[in-house]
């Protein structure tokens, strides 16, 4: 069978059949197959899915649709059987759920994409785990965008036994899909299928027609000069002895030369040839395919009953008809055209004038029968204009359709407002509409500029006003969105719920700008008309608000009742979270964390983040940077590497990223390879301002690696004397930096000016165990207090603060140095190297062991047990488990439930695992792991 309907295919199979080889081995492959329409691409998918499926690989197909290009994740919901209800349930239950709340969920349209994106990923995991996994994909050129960017993102996992397979048409959307699946060292294998050859064509007719076939059946069939689909079609007419059409109707519509068999026309052209298997029909079931036609490629029977206004029993006979032709083929619960151009062929059957206005009449059938918005708004799109009617509809449709397919819905919204006419009361509703899914698209200023419009004509529509309001602070324009609450205040403060939320928002702005005092007093406002007005939202906004400003003021435990009283359900609640951006379980895994509740602040770091990976992306690299912080904090570093690799793959609309990159560099750099950005680096701040203590520390401890301990004690200095937010942070290791500088700077009477500012934002500050240490290594720096150090290296201790309590356990040994203690020095020596060994860090133990000997005080004799670079021994603990874990045949969503944390850091810890052992695959890391005996 195979082998009939591939003739001369043979080294285009070989070359797919290679892919998939290696993709079994574990080597993932993209593949993409071009080629002319009718050229053979969908046969060859079809044989080649065979094949896969024969080899015990887990086959997953889909085909694009001409008509759902603009309709957010068609393709892949039709890849995994979301569209047919027979096959629902086996959807994997997290892309099911995203794909039904496409509607109705608050989220816009880029944090839709990334949870698509991510579902997907965690769904070929799963299975890859299972088997090799083949995705199919034909007419890729019709593939929508959102798609297309959720697959690119699904498959860029490495190490993973999967094949990707993409056909489409030669053309700039082939360059697209190319550059979209191409990654750096992995570029998609491409192939062009051509012609078929002489010998190919013979061997075709041999095989259909029957080896006594006459020898002018040959002649026709080589007037297709080797194209598949137009010799499919003409041995088709041949095995039925030609088709009763005159030399004049052939010449008219044919594009190349006339041949004859058996004494009849055949058309010497494709169209010619479809236009005859077509023709050759009875005219009912000619008109039932010219109607189903408009509804694209492929259909429900239900569809095209209400288009065509006929019961279904009565489409039997029809639909039957086309079937035996070859013309129609059934997938499921539907029905599809055999190939786009017969189609094509069979919408000839329409009058040109006649088809917008069909399309008109068959969006209103399929309203009518109850078909989905977006399978509605593909006949709109189409359609040569919009009556009242239709206008009507997308009224109340609209919303539902800005959420699944905002840019349908701002054509067709666009559309109606033309149709509907200036002042019109449906302007004033579609208008809004625009708005609405101008904003679900991510086109803010369009949006903002539209609602202005609004609000100019309707100054007594508050809810328009704080739209504005909102519009402003998405894009970032903080100070333009308090004045829009204010002049909103002005206008409608006696609203109470309205008063509320335009103070919440407010207070949200001052607290991004830095100014924790007016957000402590907005949210206080806001927390007031909301217990006034009855508006619920109005208090969660100003309530987590005063939390937030709280925490990073430093007061953190009056921050952690505050957020106590937030209902329960705020931490879930995804239309708070999207319309203003709240992260509740981000602040308070903060809070918990400079309170050193490093555990309990790591849980809501990672239920945040699992919360992320749902609608909110935006935020998932502040909880890498949290968890990196708690990870740096207690001595784990490899695995705050991990999460800075992880978060340099995530988009950062909150310029996150320089700061975690700084906690690479600084953890880099301490375990002796000190990067040399920072050599030239001024004093500016990178990236979201309250983050700036660590470009802080890295530049500083780039100075001192060059030898400049003075400029380094500066740098910091200056930090802390200039930004503010840099103060709010007390418990940050910044100090405990600065206290050392100042010693080894010999810098101890100017510090002791920045101690006396320590001390007073200490009063203000937690009584948490790294506060008091703060303190206590500031003052005994200053002072030349043993016992004031001794105490801050406990009370580190106590917090789990590793490279905090090594910095004081060293100065600790200076002292006793310079008091001659040399045994006393030795044994805080011996501390510090053991707290910096904690998490690798090397260059501190160096730096500290050349400081003692220049004052008389050496460790004993140590060989250096350094890890090695690559092989088994190089895993980290972490790593090891994950081998261990992939060992066991779990995936890398099973792995990141065990280990709390995301699937996407556990991709990181196996493409580490993969370059330390040289293992090609995941199968291989598996199969060569270590294993104790016994």
């Amino acid at each position: 069978m195979t082998g009939t309907r591939l003739v001369g295919r043979c080294p285009e199979m070989a070359w797919l059949q290679q892919k998939a080889g290696l993709a079994r081995e574990g080597r993932e492959q993209v593949a993409l197959v071009r080629g002319e329409p009718g050229i053979g691409k969908s046969a060859l998918l079809e044989a080649f899915a065979e094949d896969c499926a024969a080899a015990g690989m887990r086959v997953v197909t889909g085909c694009a649709r001409e008509l759902e290009r603009d309709v957010p994740f068609a393709l892949l919901g039709e890849c995994l059987g979301a569209w047919d209800p027979g096959a629902a349930a086996s959807v994997p239950a997290r892309i099911r759920d995203l794909l039904a709340g496409l509607a109705t969920s608050p989220w816009k349209a880029e944090d839709y994409a990334f949870s698509m994106a991510d579902a997907l990923a965690e769904c070929l995991d799963t299975w890859c785990v299972a088997g090799p996994v083949a995705l199919i994909v034909d007419d890729a050129q019709w593939m929508d965008t959102a798609s297309t960017r959720a697959l690119a993102r699904a498959v860029s996992t490495v190490g993973l036994p999967l094949l990707l397979v993409i056909a489409t048409r030669p053309g700039e959307q082939a360059t697209a899909l190319d550059a979209a699946f191409s990654a750096p060292g992995r570029p998609a294998a491409d192939i062009t299928l051509g012609l078929l050859s002489d010998e190919a064509v013979a061997e075709l007719a041999q095989a259909r027609l029957g080896a006594d076939a006459p020898s002018e059946h040959l002649e026709t069939l080589r007037s297709a000069g080797g194209h598949p689909l137009f010799l499919t079609q003409l041995i088709a007419i041949l095995g039925e002895g030609g088709d009763e059409k005159s030399d004049e109707e052939s010449d008219e519509r044919s594009v190349g030369s006339t041949a004859r068999a058996g004494g009849r026309a055949v058309a010497g052209s494709l169209v010619d040839v479809l236009s005859i298997r077509v023709g050759s029909l009875p005219e009912r079931t000619r008109s039932v395919l010219a109607l189903a036609s408009l509804l694209g490629s492929g259909f429900e029977i239900a569809e095209l009953s209400a288009v065509v206004g006929m019961r279904t029993t009565e489409l039997l006979a029809p639909v039957q008809e086309a079937l035996a032709a070859g013309l129609l083929v059934c997938e499921g619960a539907a029905f599809r055209f055999h190939h786009e151009l017969i189609r094509q062929a069979c919408a000839e059957g329409l009058p040109a004038p006649l088809v917008g206005a069909l399309r008109l009449d068959a969006a209103k059938a399929l309203a009518m029968a109850g078909a989905g918005v977006e399978r509605v708004s593909e006949q709109l799109m189409l359609a040569d204009r919009l009556d009242g009617e239709a206008v009507r509809w997308l009224l109340e449709a609209g919303s539902q359709l800005a959420r699944r397919a905002p840019e349908m819905a701002i054509v067709l919204l666009s559309r109606a407002r033309a149709h509907a006419g200036p002042g019109a009361d449906a302007d004033q509703r579609i208008d809004r509409a625009l708005a609405r899914a101008l904003w679900a698209d991510g086109r803010l200023a369009e949006a903002e500029e539209m609602l202005r419009r609004m609000v100019s004509r309707d100054t007594e529509d508050a809810e328009l006003a704080l739209s504005v309001a909102q519009l402003c602070y998405e894009q970032g324009r903080l100070q333009d969105a308090i004045d829009a609450c204010g002049a909103a205040l002005a206008e409608h403060g006696g609203h109470d719920p309205l008063h509320g939320r335009l103070a919440g928002l407010t207070a949200l702005c001052r607290f991004w700008l830095t100014d924790d005092a007016g957000a402590l007093e907005w949210g206080a406002r806001a927390v007031e008309a909301g217990r006034r007005g009855g508006e619920p939202r109005a208090v969660v906004l100003g309530q987590f608000t005063r939390a937030t400003a709280m925490a990073q003021g430093g007061s953190y435990q009056e921050a952690l009742d505050l957020l106590a009283e937030l209902p329960a359900d705020v931490f879930g609640d995804a239309e708070l979270a999207a319309e203003y951006g709240l992260p509740p379980y981000l602040i308070r895994g903060f809070t918990r964390m400079e309170l050193d509740l490093f555990e309990d602040g790591d849980l809501d770091l990672g239920l945040g983040m699992r919360e992320s990976e749902n609608g909110r992306a935006m935020f998932l690299p502040w909880y890498h940077s949290g968890r990196a912080a708690i990870r740096y904090l207690d001595g784990r570093w490899d695995d705050a590497l991990a999460d800075v690799q992880t978060a340099r793959r995530l988009d950062d609309p909150l310029l996150l990223q320089p700061g975690l990159e700084d906690f690479g560099d600084i953890i880099t750099l301490r375990r002796g390879a000190a990067p040399s950005r920072y050599a030239h680096v001024p004093g500016r701040l990178l990236g979201q301002p309250r983050y700036a203590f660590n470009r802080a520390v890295a530049h500083a401890l780039v100075l001192e690696a060059e030898g400049d301990a003075r400029a380094a004690f500066d740098r910091l200095a200056t930090a802390w004397s200039e930004h503010s937010a840099i103060r709010a942070n007390f418990t940050h290791p910044l100090i405990p930096e600065l206290a050392r500088l100042a010693s080894v700077a010999e810098r101890t009477a100017e510090f002791r000016e920045l101690v006396r500012s320590i001390e007073q934002v200490a009063r203000h500050r937690t009584t948490a165990p790294s506060a008091l240490a703060a303190v206590a290594l500031c003052r005994g720096v200053a002072q030349g207090d043993i016992e004031q150090l001794i105490a801050a290296a406990r009370h580190y201790q106590q917090a789990g603060r590793v490279i905090c309590e090594a910095v004081a356990w060293e100065e600790a040994a200076v002292l006793h140095a310079r008091a001659s203690r040399t045994g006393e020095s030795r044994d805080c020596l011996e501390e510090a190297a053991r707290a910096y060994g904690v998490p690798g860090a090397v260059w501190d133990i160096s730096r500290a062991e050349a400081r003692l000997r220049a004052l008389g005080v050496r460790r004993g004799v140590r060989g250096r047990r350094d890890r090695p670079k690559s092989g088994w021994q190089a895993l980290t603990p972490t790593e090891r488990r994950v081998a261990d874990l992939l060992g066991d045949g779990l995936s890398n969503v099973d792995i990141a439930a065990r280990m709390f944390t995301s699937h996407r850091t556990v991709q990181t810890h196996v493409s580490n695992i993969l370059a330390k052992t040289g293992a090609p695959s995941r199968f291989e890391i598996a199969a060569r792991l270590p294993r104790p005996r016994g």
